[in-house]
């Protein structure tokens, strides 16, 4: 197509614009009507877009009645910050960027972004309203007393929340961190890193995240699907149902309560062990050391390796593979073999708690301390 069919084509969309204005019923009271100036306007902005932008932050006080117990957050994508302190109201901080055709207008659309709240029964909804035009960012900071509950909906952008009394976090993505809880913390998560830190107890289900766990006071029951997990000082009783997770458990020589993890695929590593403990695996690559006898039960059904370190005295082993390979120190006990199975028994000291050790189709390496 060349220059001159180009320019038809904008003449006959200019006149087509020009008369539709021009024939265009009167506009009705509080309606412009048509403007030369405000046409180019309009191609201008077609043109040039939203050029520039403006940020400005606002702080208000919100009250609360008598009976509110729950604050609830309903801020999609904003970042968000909640921290807990001796106090009876709400502080919110909001900061805002926006564009616009101008600065002008882009601190009028960042100056219309506002913080929205509503009373529900017990419960204070907390949220953000923006302008229709242009497009805006907020970040929101809550300074709210330390006794009530947060309950979190549906947050897409990055989570801090400290020193309140519960929290409940439902079908959030990207970056959180809970820490210092006086109370329970119930969790939904998928992608992204999640750090729990000192709370009364946790219910966690994830799918693809990377868990920081530690300091956990109380009971702890994790659903996990994909991603990792890495816990320490957790006290129990602790229970982790996963598939494809990489998990790793370290210094639980505090822990004086039951650990039942059920593992499909993925790994688990136990190092410190001084509670009871059972462990099924399915595919699934175990690496388990005991500080000291406790009663253990492995069952792993994989061509991955399961090892396990014992402690050096005061224990039962009852240790059998089926189609794979038995290492146990030959001052511990003697491998004694039938077919495809594969039997290690002793009583180790003075004997004491049992720990049965069983796999199928993988290999199970047994040592003590000293080895």
């Amino acid at each position: 197509m060349g220059k001159r069919e180009l320019l038809l084509i904008f003449g006959f969309v200019l006149l087509g614009t020009i008369a539709y204005y021009a024939t265009a019923p009167e506009p009705v009271p509080g309606q412009q009507g048509f403007s030369v100036s405000r046409f180019l306007d309009g191609i201008k902005r077609e043109v040039h877009g939203n050029r520039s932008s403006a940020e400005i932050t606002t702080t208000s006080i919100v009250p609360l009645t008598t009976g509110i117990s729950e604050i609830r957050f309903e801020t999609g994508n904003a970042p968000l910050t909640i921290s807990g302190e001796d106090r009876a109201d709400l502080e919110c901080e909001l900061h805002v960027w926006s564009n616009g055709f101008d600065e002008t207008e882009a601190k009028k659309y960042a100056s219309e972004t506002a913080l929205k709240t509503t009373e529900a029964g017990m419960s204070m909804l907390i949220g953000v309203r923006y302008p229709e035009p242009a497009s805006q960012r907020a970040s929101l900071v809550v300074r709210m007393p330390k006794a009530l509950a947060v309950r979190i909906q549906s947050s897409r952008g990055q989570v801090e929340v400290s020193e309140v009394g519960s929290v409940e976090l439902t079908e959030a993505r990207g970056q959180v961190s809970i820490h210092d809880i006086s109370g329970r913390v119930t969790a939904s998560h998928r992608g992204g890193k999640l750090t729990v830190e000192s709370v009364a107890a946790l219910k966690l289900n994830t799918r693809g995240s990377t868990v920081a766990l530690s300091g956990i006071r109380g009971e702890a029951i994790l659903q996990m699907q994909a991603g990792e997990l890495k816990g320490d000082a957790i006290k129990g009783p602790l229970e982790i149902e996963s598939n494809g997770t990489r998990i790793v458990l370290e210094d639980l020589e505090d822990m004086r309560t039951p650990i039942r993890v059920n593992a499909t695929g993925g790994s688990v590593t136990m190092k410190g062990l001084q509670t009871e403990a059972r462990i099924d695996g399915r595919d699934t690559r175990i690496d388990v050391a005991l500080e000291k006898a406790v009663p253990v039960s492995i069952y792993n059904e994989a061509e991955e390796r399961t090892e396990v370190t014992l402690p050096e005295t005061g224990f039962k082993l009852d240790a059998l593979t089926t189609d794979g390979r038995l290492e146990v120190p030959e001052t511990l006990a003697e491998v004694k073999s039938l077919d495809n199975e594969h039997r290690a028994t002793a009583v180790v000291g003075s004997g004491g708690p049992t720990i049965t050790l069983r796999t199928s189709r993988g290999d199970l390496v047994v040592r003590t301390v000293k080895d």
